[in-house]
């Protein structure tokens, strides 16, 4: 463990604050400092999590009306949100999304496959910003009493990875 930053993208379970505070809790733990990044929550506690969102949110939208999408810029751009932030680095990317996305795939026109499809545009965003860059992803809380629906996602998803 070394002193870093961090950048933590997520939907209620990173905007709750928990999982961040946590991050900080550790590093302290082992006399290190952990700086994050972001536009929501309060110092040193910074993420981007929004509730309710999903990732095709990060990808397709400026705004939901009451959360702005600081990596919108004709899509999902890490580049873009670095700039307009006046970021000078970052160490690694926590990307915890997918409860929503899961729970919506109970819809007839959902597939999994859009999610992936998200999920490969914010890494390839990530990736565009710095090729070496860690990028974790979180794993998801199952929202669904369709167990096998969120395995085989998740599965999907992290064999790609």
């Amino acid at each position: 463990l070394k002193s870093a930053t961090g950048l933590v993208i997520g939907d209620s379970t990173v905007n709750a604050g928990v999982v961040t505070q946590t991050l900080l809790d550790i590093y302290e733990k082992n006399n290190k400092k952990l700086t994050l990044l972001g536009t929501n929550g309060t110092y040193p506690n910074f993420h981007e999590g929004r509730s309710g969102w999903k990732s095709s949110m990060y990808c397709n939208k400026e705004s939901d009306g009451i959360y702005k999408n600081p990596f919108y810029s004709n899509g999902f751009d890490f580049s873009y949100y670095m700039a307009m932030q006046d970021y000078e680095k970052v160490d690694f990317v926590i990307i915890q999304l997918g409860i929503n996305d899961i729970r919506t795939m109970t819809l007839e026109n959902y597939s999994s496959r859009k999610v992936i499809s998200n999920f490969e545009k914010m890494i390839s965003g990530i990736r565009a910003y710095d090729e070496e860059l860690p990028i974790i992803i979180g794993v998801t809380i199952p929202p669904s009493e369709n167990i096998e629906k969120f395995n085989i996602t998740l599965n999907i998803l992290y064999l790609n990875y």
